[in-house]
């Protein structure tokens, strides 16, 4: 059993403490021309203003010094954890880790970022309980419950993680079903407000528009699930039948005719 603990920090990017950054950079070995013209960086993007906090998110270098910033935070956690950008995850193996201490480790967590000027979104932080369908019956007690700043996280089935929605099982029905009725719904909006229908047209639109919605991050949801495969192909049969002159060839022609792939 594993439970996955997923972290959100508010506004992140916007309370970088300036001073801070720079000791952190010190500690990374940084020194002479390059820190100084770091330093210079942070203060022009804000010379017109008395700003001492924030890094840039239209820069190159705002989130890779985001980064630096929150570095020294694993640190504090021994157990297998992900970050990127502001999203962080935390895996918790139940079996082997005495669940007091990880509890314990969270509080030291909130308080080091607290003190970093940085916030978790308590709101958006969340717990997904994962276990395989043959050892339900080892869970007999309660799930775990993992407190921040006395606040008890909340325990969902699913939740979006960059944009992808995660559940319990990890099938990823529910990412697909979502995606689907995305794609389906933007179809909708492009076939009613479009005249033309020429071949070419139809295929740089679909191409553009829809088509990355459904691979958006595939190599994460795509499990094989013979269901889901027909959901995902449903929007693409839909919208090759409207192609001028394609109405009616089968699916499998109009693929070949149009060089397109299934999904």
């Amino acid at each position: 059993m594993v439970d996955v603990v997923l972290f959100n920090l508010s506004k992140a990017f916007d309370v970088v403490n300036y001073s801070l950054l720079i000791d952190k950079l010190r500690l990374l070995g940084v020194h002479g021309p390059l820190l100084s013209w770091i330093t210079n960086f942070l203060n022009f993007l804000n010379f017109q203003k008395n700003v001492l906090s924030g890094v840039s998110q239209g820069s190159v270098l705002g989130p890779l010094l985001f980064l630096v910033y929150i570095n020294f935070l694993p640190t504090y956690i021994h157990s297998k954890c992900k970050f990127f950008a502001e999203d962080m995850k935390i895996y918790l193996e139940l079996q082997r880790v005495p669940l007091w201490l990880e509890t314990q480790k969270f509080e030291t967590v909130y308080r080091v970022v607290d003190s970093w000027s940085l916030h978790f979104n308590l709101n958006k932080c969340a717990v997904l309980h994962c276990q395989r369908a043959s050892t339900d019956h080892i869970n007999t007690g309660p799930l775990h419950f993992y407190m921040m700043d006395t606040i008890a996280l909340s325990i969902v089935s699913t939740h979006k993680d960059l944009d992808i929605t995660v559940d319990s099982t990890l099938k990823f029905h529910c990412h697909i079903s979502k995606t689907v009725k995305k794609a389906a719904g933007l179809t909708n909006n492009l076939l009613n407000s479009t005249l033309c229908h020429d071949k070419d047209f139809m295929i740089t639109l679909f191409k553009s528009h829809i088509r990355p919605l459904l691979e958006f991050s595939s190599i994460v949801w795509n499990t094989g699930y013979l269901g889901n495969q027909k959901l995902l192909e449903s929007t693409q049969r839909r919208w090759t039948k409207q192609i001028a002159g394609m109405t009616d060839l089968n699916y499998a022609d109009r693929l070949q005719t149009l060089n397109l792939y299934s999904i």
